[in-house]
């Protein structure tokens, strides 16, 4: 396999998710990657990212302009303006980093408007164009890709991202169970309701989907 490393950018803001990948196959508009058709993303990559990420001790770095690459090179220090603490795929949005700590310095940075984007940094192979670890990440000024979406209008989408985001234990039981993730999807968009607790509550459409009666 021949691993290759790139750095992106998306619009950023004072959230504790922030979009790193998009939800399809992708370019930058400086014409990278140029070994390969294009980087592949999908939620089959996204689960392995996801894995190895689960299985680290240490959070994800989030830096200033990519400092953290050119330390030995300037002498610079590269502090930190966040950590993520774990990955999520949401179809049809993208790939998130979650649980992100920001510091009070990089808090006030992004409310000042002062930095908007948040840069990926990942490996790649240069054969599949398969992206295969996520290294760490920026808070930058220069967007390498349009159309994502800006972490401050996240909190509108909140209901949307919980019922179209799956967990890791609900992608294992569909795989387990052979239920396809559509299905699964649909069940949770029902109005199941639970009285009590204002909860949604999908257990009985679980058991119908898996022939529990």
């Amino acid at each position: 396999m021949s691993i290759a490393k790139a750095a992106l950018s998306y619009a950023v803001g004072n959230s504790n998710k922030i979009q790193l990948l998009p939800a399809h196959n992708f370019r930058a508009k400086d014409g990278r990657p140029t070994n390969t058709k294009h980087w592949v993303i999908n939620s089959e990559v996204a689960a392995k990212l996801i894995n190895q990420i689960s299985r680290q001790q240490d959070k994800l770095l989030i830096d200033y302009e990519h400092q953290t690459l050119y330390t030995r090179e300037n002498g610079k220090q590269s502090p930190a303006a966040g950590w993520i603490e774990s990955l999520e795929w949401i179809e049809g949005l993208g790939l998130f980093g979650v649980g992100v700590e920001w510091t009070d310095r990089a808090k006030q940075h992004i409310k000042n408007n002062e930095y908007r984007y948040i840069s990926p940094v990942f490996s790649y192979d240069k054969i599949t164009g398969k992206i295969t670890s996520i290294l760490h990440a920026a808070l930058v000024n220069t967007p390498a890709i349009d159309g994502m979406a800006p972490v401050q209008d996240l909190q509108a989408l909140k209901g949307e991202l919980d019922i179209n985001s799956l967990s890791m234990e609900e992608l294992g039981v569909c795989q387990l169970f052979g239920i396809s993730e559509q299905d699964y999807k649909k069940v949770k968009q029902q109005d199941n309701v639970d009285s009590n607790t204002g909860n949604i509550n999908c257990d009985a459409e679980v058991c119908r989907l898996l022939g529990i009666n």
